[in-house]
């Protein structure tokens, strides 16, 4: 172990190793996961267990390498699954995909069977559904902890940079399984979920259950409660020297080259998005909800659109490495098809890339070569699979080519690049295409944000005033 926290961070180490339950909601880049793994080296753990997204399997694995003495370090693959108790028998730290707790129950068996001393769930809003499998594998299929290895381990702590990606009942599950002291109403009890719900969110009618949630409030009263489980750190407030973060809209010209047949197609699959529908009448959390809900027309839409923006998404990122021969930049895409003609397009550029199919062994491979080799100065790479848990501050231009309509996920691509290590200033783009959804959803993100904010932070947040920035990356 020879590398040493930050102060900050040590202090963070410290509050974990003396908490049985917590919750780090630390801004991407801070440290969560050398905090994490101090900590447990300051329990005396010898053995740990961490769920965790596919994407950070090695990040973990190095990182207990680096700061832990523990040398017995396990991946919970294909062959273990074929062995699943050989594979948590025994001291050291096993690290278990959220992927694999869907394909298999005996996976949660094999680690009940054996206490841990710490318990990891790390991007811990990954468990906000109380429905999912993950979620109920994690927390026990009542959420109660029952069935679940996290009912005998002494210590259980959760990481997120955004724990609540929508509205405050997404922090229900965590609070219900590990805190439900802190949710207890006079002569209730701790509150189920639809009491939650009652009292933390705004709901509309609408959607597949006759009601749907559009909003959250009484927030103070909800940070007032969450105060004893979560540890707060923003990035702005402990890496002061962090350079600035700018994020823009970058509108693409109206006559940028879009296929006759594609717009044909983009129009019609508008009108069938929009048919008894009348978009502009419709609020932004509305809006947000049915694009969020993975509609089949609105879900047309946007892959349309990602594909109409490509040639323009090109000339751009080509127009930039051409200007900056010494820079990289980071381009975000949804879509699978986006990725790949976005990819072939620019191919006089190597870039590299990362999908969802990309396995971890090349995942390491690709980042370790954007990060170190000046040759590869682009990486593209889908939000949804690679916006978490990964560093690629080599670069400090971020283009997101599509957005996710998930207003954290956002943030937590852009902190890919804007994170500590970071020497420059960071500028991410959001490319729009006009007349379509994205410059909306734009807006709806942001009120997203402040929201989350105000819960998480437990402080005000003020309106954020546009600011409009040279056009020039």
């Amino acid at each position: 172990m020879s590398f040493e926290l930050m102060a900050f961070q040590a202090k963070g180490a410290n509050l974990l190793a003396t908490s049985h339950r917590a919750m780090l909601v630390w801004d991407a880049g801070v440290g969560k996961t050398p905090t994490t793994v101090r900590a447990a080296m300051k329990t005396g753990a010898v053995r740990i267990l961490v769920f965790c997204p596919p994407i950070a399997v090695s990040v973990w694995r190095q990182h207990f390498v680096d700061w832990s003495n523990i040398r017995d370090i396990r991946i919970f693959d294909a062959t273990a699954a074929a062995k699943p108790y050989d594979f948590m028998a025994g001291e050291g730290v096993r690290i278990v995909p959220f992927s694999r707790l869907a394909q298999s129950r005996s996976v949660i068996e094999a680690a009940s069977r054996a206490p841990f001393d710490v318990a990891i769930v790390d991007e811990a809003h990954y468990l906000k559904n109380p429905e999912a499998i993950r979620t109920q594998a994690i927390y026990g299929e009542r959420l109660d902890l029952k069935g679940s290895p996290l009912a005998t381990t002494p210590h259980v702590w959760c990481l997120s940079g955004t724990p609540i990606l929508n509205h405050a009942a997404e922090f229900w599950t965590h609070l219900h399984a590990l805190r439900p002291d802190l949710i207890v109403l006079p002569q209730l009890g701790a509150m189920d979920y639809d009491t939650f719900v009652d009292r933390f969110c705004v709901v509309a009618r609408g959607g597949p259950r006759g009601l749907r949630i559009v909003g959250s409030r009484n927030t103070y009263e909800l940070g007032q409660r969450l105060k004893p489980f979560i540890d707060r750190k923003k990035l702005r407030d402990v890496l002061p020297e962090l350079p600035e973060l700018r994020i823009v809209e970058h509108s693409l010209p109206a006559d940028t080259a879009i296929e006759r047949s594609l717009r044909v197609e983009l129009a019609q699959a508008m009108a069938g998005a929009t048919l008894d529908r009348n978009i502009d009448a419709l609020d932004d959390d509305q809006l947000l909800g049915m694009v969020q809900s993975s509609m089949v027309a609105f879900s047309t839409v946007r892959r349309l659109i990602g594909r109409a923006k490509v040639e323009g998404v090109a000339e751009l990122v080509s127009d930039f490495l051409e200007d900056n021969l010494d820079e990289k930049l980071i381009v975000f895409a949804h879509h699978r098809e986006v990725i790949r003609d976005l990819a072939e397009r620019l191919k006089a550029y190597a870039p590299l890339v990362i999908t969802g199919e990309t396995n971890a062994r090349n995942r390491e491979m690709v980042i370790g070569a954007f990060q170190a080799n000046p040759k590869r100065r682009l990486i593209v790479l889908a939000i949804e699979a690679a916006g978490e848990s990964i560093t690629l501050h080599a670069a400090h231009n971020v283009v997101i080519a599509e957005m996710s309509p998930v207003p954290a996920k956002n943030h937590q691509a852009i902190a890919r690049a804007h994170r500590n290590g970071q020497r420059n200033a960071v500028l991410a783009r959001f490319v729009l295409l006009p007349g379509t959804l994205d410059a909306r959803l734009v807006s709806i993100v942001a009120r997203k944000t402040r929201e989350i904010a105000q819960i998480v932070d437990n402080t005000p947040v003020q309106r954020a005033t546009r600011v409009d920035f040279p056009d020039a990356i």
